[in-house]
């Protein structure tokens, strides 16, 4: 019988604080900073709540900058070092590839520099830019899928999946999220479906207006730029002056996250 090597305590420690997707990310984030010079990386009370609803289905409407993208970001880090889904790719949908460039970008980058990782991709390969895909070495992969505004869906359309995020709900067109259901693997086990971002105004045919206010399927996450600790009141200020007043629809939809 071949021997089998025993975890030790220390790797039986990391072993936990991977498996927790807070921890996980929270320890990749820190684990190149100085004590001496840097501030320590801790999410925020709602971006835990985020990362840690394990819902089926999930809407998360916020306010801008509340760290939404670092909360789906690390999301997505967690599900392919874990390899939550050991068959399946995972989908990062967006509308445009002005929404796409900068979350892929700095998943590369993370992949790249970070020490810990680094350790995880092929140092010559794992990323496909030009259909922005990433695999790491234990073959979970990611792949990104842009909608575009002709609202035909063909993007989106072919796709399974038991997982599907997608992002800047409320600028996704309606009929290309209708056509992109079918491709969510309900019988997988731990399937899910993520609908993020930051109200418009609009409601008719808007995702994330629909699944935020309408659809009961879905748990709310809603934060308003007030819930985020690092929001001042010069912040506040500037953006009472930016939006033209406490009282108009960009101060609601963009500070307090309100449709």
């Amino acid at each position: 019988m071949p021997l089998i090597e025993k975890p030790g305590r220390d790797e039986l420690i990391l072993f936990e604080i991977l498996r927790n997707p807070v921890l996980c990310t929270e320890f990749i984030y820190n684990v190149d900073l100085d004590p001496k010079f840097d501030k320590v990386f801790e999410f925020t009370w709602y971006q835990k709540e985020i990362l840690c609803d394990f819902h089926s289905y999930v809407s998360i409407c916020t306010a801008r900058a509340t760290g939404k993208t670092v909360s789906l970001s690390s999301i997505i880090l967690w599900i392919l070092l874990f390899k939550v889904f050991p068959d399946d790719y995972i989908i990062y949908a967006v509308p445009s590839k002005v929404h796409l460039e900068p979350v892929f970008t700095n998943l590369i980058r993370l992949f790249r520099s970070n020490s810990f990782l680094k350790n995880f991709i092929d140092k010559k390969g794992g990323v496909n830019s030009s259909d922005y895909k990433i695999t790491l070495l234990n073959q979970a992969s990611l792949l990104c899928r842009i909608a575009g505004q002709s609202g035909t869906g063909q993007n989106v359309i072919g796709l399974h999946t038991p997982l599907i995020m997608t992002d800047e709900g409320g600028y996704f067109p309606n009929s290309a999220f209708n056509e992109m259901q079918p491709s969510l693997n309900v019988w997988t086990p731990g399937f899910r479906e993520l609908v993020a971002g930051v109200p418009t105004g609009l409601r008719e045919n808007n995702v994330l207006y629909q699944v935020d206010e309408n659809n009961p399927n879905y748990t709310k996450h809603r934060v308003s730029a007030y819930d985020n600790p690092r929001i001042t009141e010069a912040d506040k200020e500037r953006a009472i002056q930016q939006y033209g007043g406490e009282d108009s629809d960009d101060f609601i939809h963009y500070f307090l996250g309100l449709h």
